[in-house]
């Protein structure tokens, strides 16, 4: 099991050589009204990892301790839905131009949406050609460089490639294996280089390769060693695969560890980093056209696009409906899809006029939606009013599992008004807001 954070895209076999693109796979439509210019307004992104890896290939659903690991009746089924729904793969070439405002004249299909197998893992990748095959699918592989070459016997750094070449043999596809994958279905983007992808070792804080230096690393030869592994990946991949199989510009983020602080919430995971402030998220913009990661709010931010992670223990029902929420959330926008504002309401407990040296609790709620769930990180208060407080008692800030906060006011002896608000500073999925006033006389 090589979780932490993988990405992953749906995507059809593009081809990309001498500046041409060479659509293989479904049949693009003719010029037709089902053609949209400048294109759709969404494209939905999706990755899955690995095939019956602990669990039969009739099981409806994997649930197997790797979570990444779906059973092949299982993605079957995730694609036959995707077809029933009018879904038609595009090449990475097209997802590119989409992204770039290009929709003009592509030739986009109706309902596009791009497929993406994450790590290149043999189970995988030989388990679903046929399936792909037969629903007129393509599907971008997200290649990693030092996976192929351990799984076939090479490992050319091993100062950061923790595990080579046993860890990835008789599970990683060989080059020789990704090879042979046919055309039509499957073409090739970049994950990672030789190291990228390995769970390093060097610091127990920070693991992940891209995001974090290893002890003594000056700022320049970390980004020279991050710079240097995806520039030689993409050789390498072209060197062993060929330039017309190969798509520059899209990265496929390994563990999502883009440089930016740790998350939390349903639409996002945590991603250490320790690099330079603000290296790496600039550094990938001015790169790749566009960067898959796993947190939802990023869309379209700094050229990231949000990728749905598939894992073995949805439902078919849970896995329609997150595809289908995280459409109607606006997570696969062209353009970043601003946070939604969570409900802020705040009450108190009094009971008829509280008297001097009575503590009176306000309770500041804030509700959010799905699929975010409830919002995190903390409220400041303001107390005012008629009655001479400025300022609770004592009081919580920090938001408690239930979206809730407190603050606690012990009335003095000025008659008056007690005017208690709440300001939330927001966080990775909702924007900042301030709550109503809520106002309470006291005798």
């Amino acid at each position: 099991m090589r979780k932490l954070l993988v990405a992953a895209t749906f995507a059809t076999a593009t081809v990309l050589g001498a500046g041409a693109a060479l659509f293989v796979g479904a049949a693009t439509p003719a010029a037709s009204a089902s053609l949209l210019s400048p294109g759709p307004t969404s494209i939905p992104v999706l990755d899955w990892h690995e095939l019956d890896n602990g669990c039969a290939s009739t099981d409806p659903v994997c649930n197997a301790p790797d979570p990444e690991s779906v059973s092949t009746a299982q993605l079957t089924a995730e694609l036959s839905y995707l077809k029933s729904q009018g879904y038609q793969t595009i090449t990475p070439a097209q997802y590119e131009a989409w992204v770039e405002g290009k929709g003009t004249g592509l030739n986009l299909p109706a309902k596009p949406i791009f497929l993406v197998a994450d790590n290149g893992i043999e189970n995988f990748l030989a388990g679903a050609q046929s399936i792909l095959a037969s629903d007129g699918y393509t599907m971008a592989v997200g290649a990693i460089t030092g996976f192929a070459d351990g799984a076939s016997g090479v490992c050319p750094e091993p100062t950061y490639e923790p595990g080579c070449p046993v860890a990835n043999q008789d599970w990683d596809a060989t080059w020789a294996q990704l090879k042979a994958l046919s055309p039509s279905v499957y073409s090739f983007i970049i994950e990672a280089g030789t190291a990228g992808h390995f769970v390093q070792d060097y610091d127990p804080d920070c693991t992940a390769f891209y995001a974090c230096m290893v002890p003594g690393e000056t700022a320049a030869q970390y980004e020279n060693r991050v710079e240097s592994d995806l520039s030689a990946g993409q050789s390498e991949i072209v060197q062993q695969l060929g330039e017309g199989r190969f798509t520059k510009g899209m990265w496929v983020v390994p563990y999502s560890d883009d440089g930016y602080t740790a998350c939390r919430g349903v639409s996002c995971t945590p991603q250490p980093y320790d690099g330079p402030a603000g290296w790496l998220t600039n550094w990938t913009a001015s790169n790749y056209q566009v960067a898959f990661v796993e947190d939802a709010p990023r869309n379209g931010t700094d050229n990231e696009r949000y990728r749905i992670d598939v894992q073995g223990w949805m439902t078919q029902s849970e896995f329609e409906s997150t595809l289908n929420g995280d459409l109607a959330a606006g997570y696969f926008t062209r353009t970043h899809t601003a946070e939604p504002t969570p409900s802020d309401v705040v009450t108190d407990n009094h009971v008829g006029t509280p008297a001097s040296d009575t503590s009176v609790t306000f309770t500041d709620t804030l509700s959010g939606s799905s699929p975010l769930g409830a919002p995190t990180g903390s409220v400041s208060w303001s107390v005012g009013g008629t009655a001479g407080l400025t300022a609770c008692t004592s009081s919580t800030s920090a938001l408690a599992a239930n979206g809730q906060a407190t603050c606690t006011v012990t009335v003095g002896g000025t008659p008056g008004t007690l005017v208690v608000s709440a300001a939330y500073g927001g966080d990775e999925n909702y924007a900042t807001t301030t709550s109503n006033a809520d106002s309470v006389t006291v005798g």
